[in-house]
C-alpha cells in the first residue's frame, strides 16, 4: 500500500512539471512526410477563407456515383470517375429538376453571403433568348 501510494505522489508529481507545446498544432510526422503536407496546406487554407469571409463553396456534379477507386493509403492515388448510368438528362422531369436546383436549394437560407448564377439558370436564359431568334446560333439549331 505504501508503495502504491509513493508511485502515485511522484507520478503526479513529474505530471505537474510538464510544459504545454508552443504551437497549438504541433506536428506529429515529419514536415516532408505527403499526411503532415497536407494537414499544413488544409490547415492554411481553412484560416485563409475564415479570415476573407469565405467559408464554402458548393459545386454539383450531374452522372457520377461517389465512388472511390484509389489506394486509401496512397494520396498520389488519384480515384478514377465512375459514370452513373441510371443518370437521363432527357426526361422533362429531370431537366426542371436540374434548372431549378440552384434556387431550390437557396430558398429559405438566410446564411448565404452572396449568390452568383447558377449555370444552369444561364443555359435556360440561352435557350429561351435563342427559340425567339429568328435565326439562333448553330449549337442550337444542331443540338435542340
Amino acid at each position: 500500500l505504501l508503495s502504491s501510494m509513493a508511485a502515485i505522489g511522484v507520478c503526479t508529481y513529474f505530471t505537474f512539471q510538464f510544459k504545454a507545446p508552443d504551437d497549438p498544432d504541433p506536428p506529429f510526422l515529419p514536415q516532408s512526410n505527403k499526411y503532415e503536407i497536407h494537414r499544413v496546406w488544409a490547415r492554411r487554407l481553412l484560416l485563409s477563407n475564415m479570415a476573407t469571409g469565405h467559408l464554402g463553396e458548393v459545386f454539383f456534379i450531374w452522372g457520377l456515383t461517389p465512388a472511390d477507386t484509389g489506394f486509401h493509403l496512397n494520396p498520389d492515388d488519384v480515384s478514377e470517375q465512375v459514370y452513373d448510368t441510371a443518370f437521363d438528362p432527357r426526361a422533362e422531369e429531370n431537366q426542371v429538376y436540374l434548372r431549378d436546383v440552384c434556387n431550390n436549394m437557396f430558398d429559405g437560407n438566410d446564411r448565404v453571403l452572396m449568390r452568383i448564377s447558377c449555370p444552369m439558370e444561364e443555359f435556360d436564359s440561352w435557350l429561351m433568348e435563342q427559340s425567339q431568334l429568328s435565326s439562333p446560333s448553330e449549337e442550337y439549331m444542331n443540338n435542340c
